[in-house]
């Protein structure tokens, strides 16, 4: 993969039918080869399910500590048509429960084994049965932008068994299905996932907007030759879309007039008999052709 693509991607943006492949076929493999992946959880993985210590359980990806005086409340699926003010609740649900998220320290490919850390050995909370912990403000200045975060206290009793100061060496395959780099729904996983759009917007231009790539497209064996013709047709749609870039903006990012302007002499401006070409979608909005674009038609 390096030797193909000139360096090795750590991240990967799967959709969210990804999460429901076993470990072993999916998620362990990217682990192994050093890939995080970055996905959207399906309602059937979002359901509550008993942590490997007691007085936990797994939620959205997490082991949060969860007993008789440690309740988390649900939080909302994910909607493609949702607003940022609910964006913005949701953020602020998963950041509250995130204080009592064990961690996932000392991973060992080798062994097979990953590290369970409690909140309050990683100072994300303030525990009476850990009294380091306790020793912590309840409020912290966050490093990046000044922002300061709350460090909850727990209502647990001293002496009581509780899951906030222990730590486990459990088997990868129990955490890595589910394990993520960023906290499912929080701001910097909202950024992170939000890249599949770009990828998607790339796609459809590729393929309907700006171009009609698809099975046929191009005629010729090799990788080589493959790879040349594939960035033939990316150079030509990348040209239409500066052809098409709104003129003040092409001046404004470039600093130089736009060279796309509407010729004045050119009768397909000037003579409403002269009509444009009909369009892929046509004038009743059926398809003129089904055809696949060659080198030839998409360069012309």
């Amino acid at each position: 993969m390096k030797r193909v693509l000139g360096h090795t991607p750590d991240e990967v943006l799967d959709d969210r039918g990804y999460s429901n492949c076993k470990a072993q076929n999916w998620t362990l493999p990217l682990h192994e080869r050093g890939i995080k992946q970055v996905f959207d959880l399906h309602p059937n993985n979002r359901r509550v399910r008993p942590g490997p210590i007691k007085g936990t359980q797994w939620r959205d990806g997490l082991l949060l500590v969860s007993d008789k005086v440690t309740k988390h409340d649900a939080v909302p699926t994910r909607s493609p048509l949702e607003s940022h003010a609910i964006k913005d609740k949701r953020a602020e649900m998963v950041v509250k429960r995130h204080a009592f998220s064990f961690g996932f320290e000392d991973w060992n490919l080798e062994r097979g084994t990953v590290r369970l850390v409690g909140p309050a050995v990683r100072g994300q909370v303030r525990c009476v049965n850990h009294p380091a912990s306790m020793r912590l403000k309840a409020v912290k200045q966050h490093s990046r932008g000044g922002r300061r975060t709350t460090r909850p206290t727990t209502a647990h009793v001293r002496g009581e068994d509780c899951a906030c100061g222990k730590t486990k060496v459990v088997p990868i395959t129990e955490v890595i299905r589910f394990y993520q780099p960023y906290v499912w729904g929080s701001p910097e996983w909202e950024r992170a996932y939000g890249g599949r759009n770009l990828s998607e917007t790339a796609n459809s231009n590729f393929k309907d907007h700006h171009g009609r790539f698809s099975k046929g497209s191009i005629k010729v064996l090799g990788r080589n030759k493959i790879a040349l013709a594939l960035a033939f047709f990316v150079d030509a749609v990348n040209t239409r879309l500066i052809i098409n870039m709104p003129t003040e903006f092409f001046e404004r990012w470039t600093g130089s007039a736009d060279p796309y302007l509407p010729d004045p002499d050119d009768p397909a401006w000037t003579d409403p008999d002269h009509q444009p070409p009909a369009t892929r979608a046509g004038p009743e909005g059926r398809a003129v052709t089904t055809s696949p674009a060659t080198l030839e038609s998409i360069i012309s």
